[in-house]
């Protein structure tokens, strides 16, 4: 089964559980420093943080592969008159992702990690901008650990290496959950 193909299985298996939507707890707790703008939700999935950040008056383009999240975003849209445009998008795919250079005032993605993308994030942001990730890591303790394919886990600090340089307003490794999160400010 291709990547699109899981993606798509696996959001309509929400939906159909009827399954409560919500954004990202991290996310929500910085919503005095997120004050409306342009947003760029890349591997946005059935929109949970999307749709609370229209509330908070940003434009959010939700990039994603499945077709089956980006049509219930839509819907959503259409729905709720929200300004968030979701795109077919196929992160792995760097070469043919629309350039946006200096284009966003927040880019978050998380649960997705794909260190290519790094670079276009950091190009996209305008200074001043705001980025939001939250992933796995690669914890000390094995028996913590979340069961992924290493490729997609953080190592320890390495976001805190990867923004370098940048305002850093919160940074955690969270051992127990195996979550890495970083909130900074693109000088």
């Amino acid at each position: 089964m291709n990547a699109r193909d899981k993606w798509n299985v696996k959001h309509e298996e929400i939906l159909k559980d009827g399954t409560k939507l919500s954004p990202n707890e991290r996310l929500v707790s910085w919503k005095d420093y997120l004050t409306g703008g342009t947003a760029l939700d890349l591997a946005a999935g059935l929109g949970a943080n999307s749709t609370f950040l229209t509330g908070l008056g940003y434009e959010v383009e939700a990039w994603d592969l499945s077709d089956v999240a980006v049509r219930h975003m839509q819907l959503l849209k259409s729905q709720q008159n929200l300004s968030v445009y979701p795109i077919i998008t196929d992160l792995e795919n760097i070469n043919a992702l629309p350039s946006r250079e200096n284009n966003y005032d927040l880019v978050i993605s998380t649960y997705y990690l794909d260190r290519s993308l790094f670079p276009f994030m950091t190009m996209s942001l305008k200074s001043g901008g705001y980025l939001f990730f939250e992933t796995y890591y690669k914890t000390h303790d094995e028996s913590s650990q979340t069961p992924i394919n290493e490729k997609f886990l953080l190592k320890p600090n390495e976001l805190l290496e990867i923004f370098r340089g940048w305002d850093i307003l919160y940074f955690q490794m969270n051992e127990q959950t195996t979550q890495q999160t970083i909130f900074c400010r693109k000088p």
